[in-house]
């Protein structure tokens, strides 16, 4: 009996379709994900445009290309470390907004 009302719960899942998530989630929430995911694939739009360049126009090898590439990502590869660091190291009594202030100038 329980797996009849598993398998028509599900069906009605299916039913409810993809505008469900509007019913299930707060616009602003659906927004700021939709701009967050927007801004994770953007980097990707940069590294395609800039590998393209340094093939035909520098005429750099995808081994000096991928050097590059590992120069510019330094700064992301840290990121956890970062979040660590001013999650528990506070600077003049606040834990955020001075590590946000001075990461933002770096």
């Amino acid at each position: 009996m329980s797996q009849a009302l598993g398998i028509e719960t599900e069906e009605r899942e299916k039913k409810r379709g993809c505008m469900a998530v509007f019913k299930d989630y707060d616009i602003r929430f659906l927004f700021v994900f939709g701009v967050q995911y927007f801004n994770a694939g953007l980097h990707l739009a940069f590294f395609i445009a800039y590998q393209y360049m340094y093939k035909n126009h520098y005429k750099v090898s995808p081994g000096e290309s991928n050097v590059f590439q590992a120069i510019i990502m330094t700064p992301w590869i840290f990121k956890l470390v970062y979040g660590a660091i001013c999650d528990t190291i506070p600077i003049f009594g606040t834990r955020k907004s001075w590590w946000m202030i001075i990461m933002g100038l770096i």
